[in-house]
């Protein structure tokens, strides 16, 4: 049986591989697996196929750690039911996706994390690449609180997005996949393109807090998949956009009022239960 690790403290490392593709022989720069109540500090890690993997991970405390320019991703959530880790500051950027997660990782918590480059170097088109964060569908709980991006998708492909809600995995896990509460978030410096939140399969998504969003096509994305109401708005501001949701059947709440192609609206919000 293996056994969990605990009170490790691992800080203060620049960790580099040599991998210069998503097929370099640099696999992984960090692998947490089965570690417990420890912390990791300040290190930067590039140069791996996965700068960062956790599995089975729980209640441990990333601060300030830098995982960048990874090929394939620079945080990987490997599954292992892993629970209650915090990342707290700290820059998250240039990879094809930033935070990757794979099986059931519950109630892991982003507060004031910068993610940027989310499809660096380079993805194809149509494709889950060009990502901030995807979160499948076994995985509920996740919070980025007060967090920034820029960036994030990178590349000029409309199906590209800084989130991904349930369109990978195959089981639903009953619970809200994803809380996002206040933060900054910009799409692509080169012109907007791409959606916020993109929604397919989900049991709950939750965006407010004032949150801000600018340089996307698309606030909520969502799919004939994502259930009617299923994504809360508490209400957030946006610029430099063309559609705050898709589809108002799927999103309840408050949200701005209007296309935002520029700070015009971008304090407008009314609430669906009030229209005609």
């Amino acid at each position: 049986p293996v056994t969990l690790k605990d009170g490790y403290l691992i800080e203060n490392l620049y960790i580099e591989g040599n991998s210069t593709s998503s097929t370099g022989n640099s696999d992984i720069g960090l692998d947490i697996d089965n570690i417990i109540k420890s912390t990791f500090r300040n290190c930067r890690i590039q140069g791996f196929r996965t700068g960062i993997r956790c599995y089975a991970t729980n209640s441990n405390l990333f601060e300030m750690m830098h995982p960048t320019s990874n090929y394939v991703q620079s945080v990987l959530y490997d599954g292992g039911t892993a629970t209650t880790d915090k990342w707290m500051g700290g820059y998250i950027s240039n990879a094809p996706i930033l935070v990757q997660t794979s099986g059931a990782s519950l109630c892991i918590m982003f507060i004031g994390v910068t993610f940027e480059g989310a499809g660096w170097p380079s993805v194809a088109a149509d494709t889950n690449e060009a990502t901030g964060i995807n979160i499948v569908r076994e995985c509920y709980g996740w919070q980025l609180v007060g967090c920034y991006g820029e960036d994030a998708p990178l590349t000029n492909q409309a199906t590209n997005a800084m989130i991904r809600v349930g369109r990978d995995g195959t089981t639903l896990a009953g619970a809200t996949q994803i809380t996002i509460v206040g933060g900054m978030w910009g799409g692509r410096n080169a012109g907007g393109i791409g959606s916020f939140i993109d929604v397919d399969y989900t049991d709950g998504v939750t965006i407010g807090g004032g949150a801000y969003l600018t340089r996307f096509t698309n606030g909520i994305k969502t799919s004939a998949n994502t259930p009617t109401n299923a994504v809360v708005s508490t209400g957030w501001t946006c610029t430099s956009m063309s559609y705050q949701v898709t589809d108002d059947t799927k999103v309840t709440g408050l949200y701005p009022l209007g296309v935002s192609s520029s700070s015009s609206h971008n304090q407008q919000t009314y609430r669906l239960a009030d229209r005609k």
